[in-house]
This record gives C-alpha cells, sequence and structure tokens, in this order.
C-alpha cells in the first residue's frame, strides 16, 4: 500500500497558512520533495507533518487556552461600548424629537405668515374706487 501524499497546497490548508508561506518555508529549509512530478511536488506524512508544525505550532489547545483568557476582557469591553452606543441613540433620539418640534412650529409660523400676506395683498389688489369706498 503506497503512502499519501500531500501537495504544497494541501499543506498550507492543513496549516492553516498560504501556499506562499509553505513555499517559503520549503525554500528556506530546503526541504526536498518526496516526488515531484514536472511542476507538482508532492510530500509524504512525515515531511508534511513537520512543515506544519513548524509553520504553524500553536496546538488548538493553546489557541482555546487564548481565547479564554481574553473573551471575558472582551465580553466586558463590548458590554460597555453596548451601553454607551445605547446612550448616543438616546441622545439622538432626543435631539431628533426636539427637531421634529421645531420644525413644527416653525412651519405653522410659516403659514400664519402666508395667510397674513395673502390677506395684505388682497386687500391691495382692489381698485381705486373700492379702496376710496371701503368700509
Amino acid at each position: 500500500m503506497s503512502e499519501q501524499l500531500y501537495t504544497m497546497q494541501e499543506i498550507a490548508n492543513l496549516a492553516g497558512v498560504s501556499r506562499t508561506t509553505v513555499f517559503r518555508y520549503v525554500q528556506r529549509e530546503g526541504v526536498h520533495p518526496f516526488k515531484q512530478e514536472t511542476s507538482k511536488k508532492q510530500f509524504s506524512e512525515q515531511q508534511k507533518d513537520e512543515i506544519v508544525e513548524a509553520i504553524n505550532p500553536n496546538t488548538d489547545e493553546e489557541i482555546d487556552q487564548k481565547r479564554t483568557e481574553i473573551g471575558p476582557s472582551i465580553l466586558e469591553l463590548l458590554k460597555s461600548q453596548l451601553e454607551a452606543k445605547d446612550d448616543q441613540i438616546a441622545q439622538l433620539q432626543k435631539a431628533l424629537d426636539q427637531q421634529q418640534q421645531l420644525q413644527l412650529k416653525t412651519q405653522k409660523e410659516l403659514e400664519s405668515t402666508r395667510q397674513q400676506l395673502t390677506i395684505e395683498t388682497e386687500n391691495q389688489k382692489k381698485g381705486f374706487w373700492a379702496r376710496l369706498f371701503a368700509r
């Protein structure tokens, strides 16, 4: 039974890095492929394990431990930011209500002024005799 062979792309996927990172490591460390067909380099299981461990030495347990250490502090930070955003939203809502009230008041005053202006222009449009004999 033949041994499983891995390409650089497969090793990169397993290590969680780009193919370029694997290529650079192989070039820098002088790792020779187990088998090479034209431009496709293939590496043995042992070579794959060595490359993955060298490129990505963090194990899943270490990553999980870091997440549990950082998790609560990030959670508290996010809660405080959320409270601040809630306060900002409340302030903006209050400012919006005030703006709407001011706009309604201004609109009523403008309508009142238009009505007065309309009445005055109607009075001015009366002819000479109508203004002369107006009551």
